[in-house]
């Protein structure tokens, strides 16, 4: 449920949770949810419409029924003593709690279930990630048109026999990649690997990337590619609406790439900074 750490208020998170319940409890609504905290519907009703708050003691109860984590339980308690505080430099100290919160959510990592590599500067798969055309090369090995032929790949990707054989060297080295009694034939043993946005490799491995990508860009017909590029002037709020809608569009993908079937390799680039 990480994702309701975008929320600023903890009335949308009740209706997600109600939400959700009802997906698995046809008939969970929010006259149950009143039963559950001890109040009634028409309180509960007046809390919805922003016309009063929920005591800590009823957060304790909707987090416990709900089977929230630590972390989810203190951050709806943070909410509500946020909006419930009338004093300005303890609603300023909570808001920064609540706005750490949220951006701590906002990283990648929170938001998939690959396997994150590099958290710290000793990674050894530092050659990998400082490569492009290995993760390319990497995955290439999964496409039936390859057939794990190392040969047919390094073809393709008009690799030199030397720059071939450093590639798939340091793959097998790495046991991404574990080789077949067939000559030059490999079976892929790790196939979903994502760069942590905390490992020192990250920004190196980013920039490589769009390089190696604006490169082959330039070689592929228009009608092959779509690529989109925007510079748009907006307020913190809306630039937090795109990376949560970004954020939410990678959960809902993941589980579909992850499943879809194997017959090209492709790349996704997305950037969003402030220029001033």
């Amino acid at each position: 449920m990480n994702h309701f750490f975008r929320y600023f208020d903890f009335r949308e998170i009740v209706k997600e949770l109600v939400a959700e319940r009802k997906s698995v409890e046809p008939h969970f609504n929010f006259s149950r949810l009143a039963q559950i905290l001890g109040v009634q519907k028409t309180y509960l009703s007046k809390v919805m419409a922003g016309n009063a708050s929920l005591s800590s003691d009823q957060i304790y109860t909707l987090a416990e029924y709900f089977a929230l984590t630590k972390e989810e339980h203190e951050y709806l308690t943070l909410l509500t003593e946020y909006e419930r505080t009338g004093l300005a430099k303890r609603k300023q100290i909570l808001e920064k709690k609540i706005s750490a919160i949220q951006s701590a959510h906002r990283n990648t990592k929170k938001n998939l279930q690959a396997k994150f590599q590099g958290e710290n500067s000793n990674d050894p798969m530092a050659d990998y990630y400082l490569d492009p055309f290995m993760t390319v090369a990497h995955l290439c090995l999964t496409l039936p048109q390859y057939a794990g032929d190392s040969r047919k790949v390094a073809q393709r990707l008009k690799f030199s026999e030397a720059y071939a054989k450093k590639i798939f060297g340091k793959l097998e080295e790495l046991k991404i990649i574990q080789p077949l009694t067939t000559p030059h034939h490999y079976r892929v043993v790790e196939d979903h690997l994502q760069l942590s946005s905390d490992s020192p490799l990250c920004t190196p491995y980013q920039a490589l990337f769009r390089l190696a990508s604006a490169h082959h860009l330039m070689k592929i017909p228009t009608d092959e590619r779509f690529a989109f590029s925007v510079t748009f002037s907006a307020d913190e709020k809306t630039k937090k609406i795109v990376h949560e809608a970004f954020l939410k569009f990678l959960r809902e993908i993941e589980p579909q790439v992850k499943a879809a079937p194997i017959d090209e390799v492709y790349q996704l680039n997305f950037d969003l900074f402030p220029w001033s």
